[in-house]
């Protein structure tokens, strides 16, 4: 879900349909409404650009409270290295404010498959941002996210 506004709502279908909530959000409002809301599972942050908000330390702190994980997509940055700057920037503020990197998940985020990397090439992409548990990135933290994730629906 591409999220624009202050406040989150999502209905209670879309809730047990399911197992995971993702949210792209595009405000600092929306920023902070993901990470306040127990609604949402994982906040993806496009990294392919600068974001358009200041990822800060409180609401950062509010979702890895409440078991959500933070979602950094790669693709753009093999894709147009230009961009690698941006993930660079977003990853590396990111693993300081989730201490050093719990709760946080590096995925693709493509759908062609020349971009996907293995485990091991996104572990040294986790190293280079600064993660001190790299295999957390690849593995742990998505499946803490769908845990959690699991645990809203069947409550």
């Amino acid at each position: 879900v591409r999220l624009d506004a202050p406040r989150i709502s999502v209905p209670q279908k879309v809730l047990n349909a399911f197992d995971i909530v993702a949210v792209v959000p595009e405000t600092d409002d929306a920023f902070r409404a993901a990470c306040a809301s127990p609604d949402v599972d994982l906040v993806s942050l496009a990294c392919g650009a600068r974001l358009p908000f200041a990822v800060a330390r409180k609401d950062v702190e509010v979702a890895i409270k409440r078991g959500a994980a933070f979602e950094v997509s790669y693709s753009h940055a093999i894709a147009q290295p230009r961009s690698l700057r941006h993930l660079t920037a977003t990853g590396l503020r990111l693993a300081a404010l989730t201490n050093g990197g719990r709760g946080l998940v590096l995925s693709c985020g493509s759908s062609e498959a020349w971009r996907v990397r293995s485990p091991g090439d996104t572990a040294a992409l986790a190293a280079m941002l600064g993660v001190r548990h790299t295999d957390g990135v690849v593995g742990a933290s998505a499946a803490r996210a769908v845990s959690a994730g699991a645990a809203r629906k069947y409550n």
